[in-house]
């Protein structure tokens, strides 16, 4: 059954992402939403992953071809056509090999690597505490490790691996293994849930003071534990203010958002390239504009999206 708070958790989110952009990469307000706008999204599929569903590693990639390749490749084919036609140099082989042909693809690509990798460590590891929560810090140590190489080491590695995946993966295996911590959660009573939001921000905005940019796209993440504290902090409180919102009845709109919150996800930088405004220099409002053009745009492009996976998935039957 799908869960409204999840939905309306990815609306909020995607609304960080469109905000996100519309400030200087660097300023405060810049950092406090980089430090867990996209960790929410990958603690949400880790959540929303349901491994018992596949009988095999083929059933798996079955469905990663058809939820996330196929998007891949529609936008790719028109970002490629949109960079010819305005004679600039379209992406090449590398571009493919590191599954980021343009720019918000890189979030398709390392998703379906989570979900691989996560399906292939999860089995052994099985339901007990202990082995999950050792899995998980050595899942956070690897990542910062990883990170610590030299680009010219990392750039060799496939698929976001060298840059998104290894840090995502921890959201993904955590999203996964406290489930029932955050089922718990959506029962509590209010006043618990506002503690949660308030503790969640202030600890935000707090480390926002002190922390360095973050952008996980590019692998940049400089002081892991401050982002790690931050993101988990994050999450609750968003997680929390979904879950009031569907109570008093606030939430048809982040609903509706948040179910097509892959579609806005990809078109938005398609908008922001067409209208010439990559940045907004702390235009809020600006950002809201695209927002709500997004808003409108998410319809028919999830339609497309979904008919061509509703497509795959036929031929991959037969």
């Amino acid at each position: 059954m799908r869960r409204p708070e999840i939905d309306v958790a990815k609306g909020i989110g995607i609304l960080f992402v469109v905000l996100g952009h519309s400030f200087v990469m660097g300023s405060y307000f810049s950092r406090v939403i980089y430090s867990f706008h996209m960790p929410l999204f990958f603690f949400i599929a880790g959540f929303l992953f349901r491994p018992e569903k596949y009988t095999s590693i083929l059933g798996l990639l079955k469905k990663l071809f058809a939820s996330y390749a196929m998007p891949f490749i529609i936008f790719s084919v028109l970002w490629y056509i949109t960079l010819k036609v305005e004679g600039r140099s379209p992406f090449g082989l590398m571009a493919i090999y590191h599954g980021r042909t343009i720019t918000p693809s890189w979030f398709l690509t390392c998703l379906a690597v989570c979900h691989l990798g996560f399906f292939i460590i999860q089995k052994p590891i099985g339901s007990s505490f202990v082995p999950r929560l050792v899995v998980l810090a050595t899942l956070m140590i690897a990542a910062w490790l990883l990170l610590l190489l030299p680009w010219s080491v990392r750039r060799f590695l496939p698929l976001t691996l060298g840059t998104a995946a290894p840090t995502a993966l921890v959201f993904f295996a955590a999203g996964f293994w406290i489930k029932p911590c955050v089922e718990r959660l959506m029962q509590k009573r209010r006043v618990y849930l506002v503690a949660v939001i308030a503790l969640g921000i202030l600890v935000v905005f707090s480390f926002a003071l002190i922390m360095l940019s973050v952008d996980m796209d590019v692998g940049r993440v400089p002081q892991p534990w401050f982002f790690y504290v931050t993101s988990f902090s994050g999450i609750l409180a968003i997680l929390s203010i979904a879950i009031l919102a569907v109570r008093c009845n606030m939430c048809e709109g982040l609903l509706f958002v948040g179910k097509n919150s892959l579609a806005i996800f990809m078109v938005e930088y398609f908008v922001r390239e067409i209208v010439g405004c990559r940045a907004f220099n702390g235009d809020v409002l600006g950002g809201l504009g695209v927002f709500a053009l997004l808003f409108v745009l998410a319809s028919p492009v999830a339609f497309v999206l979904e008919k061509s996976k509703s497509y795959i998935q036929n031929i991959m039957k037969q």
